[in-house]
């Protein structure tokens, strides 16, 4: 199973929905009667990650962050082990940017607030920074600045500025 696919199989027994309930909940101009319950099933099951609309619709019908529904389908599609435990780690980041406060002056701000979070999962956050940091040590150059760009876009998709260029200026 994904990411994606045990995010969305919780959330939907949360809400008492059957996979037929919830592709006719899952209507668009393309597809007026929603998607066959046969699709919500391989969601479920991890043979199909659906495009980020997608993603970001079952997360309104779901009740669900969709902040943390696109890095659940991104750590569902990666193909490194590196990929999967960044976008495992993006919502950790995200709650913890918005623990920090508005504006935080820098990342160690934000990984201080991650790091006080009370949650009883806290050792397990920790663990997974511990782990990505010590996969993010042998990027090179090419590699830093891909991973700079989808931490902007991260950024711009939770509604925070984009900070400054990852080249320094």
């Amino acid at each position: 199973m994904s990411a994606l696919g045990e995010l969305v199989l919780a959330a939907r027994r949360r809400q008492g929905l059957t996979q037929k309930q919830l592709g006719a909940l899952l209507r668009s101009p393309a597809r007026p009667d929603g998607v066959w319950s046969t699709y919500v099933a391989q969601i479920e099951r991890g043979t199909r990650v659906p495009p980020d609309a997608s993603v970001v619709q079952l997360a309104e019908v779901l009740k669900i962050d969709p902040c943390r529904a696109l890095a659940a389908a991104y750590q569902s599609r990666a193909r490194t082990t590196t990929g999967q435990r960044l976008f495992a780690l993006a919502p950790l980041l995200l709650l913890a940017r918005r623990l920090a406060g508005p504006a935080p002056q820098d990342s160690g701000t934000v990984l201080s607030a991650l790091l006080r979070l009370g949650a009883p999962d806290s050792a397990l956050a920790r663990q997974r920074l511990l782990e990505v940091l010590a996969d993010l040590e042998p990027l090179d150059a090419r590699r830093w600045q891909l991973l700079a760009n989808a931490l902007a876009a991260a950024r711009a998709s939770a509604g925070a500025p984009a900070g400054p260029a990852a080249d320094g200026r």
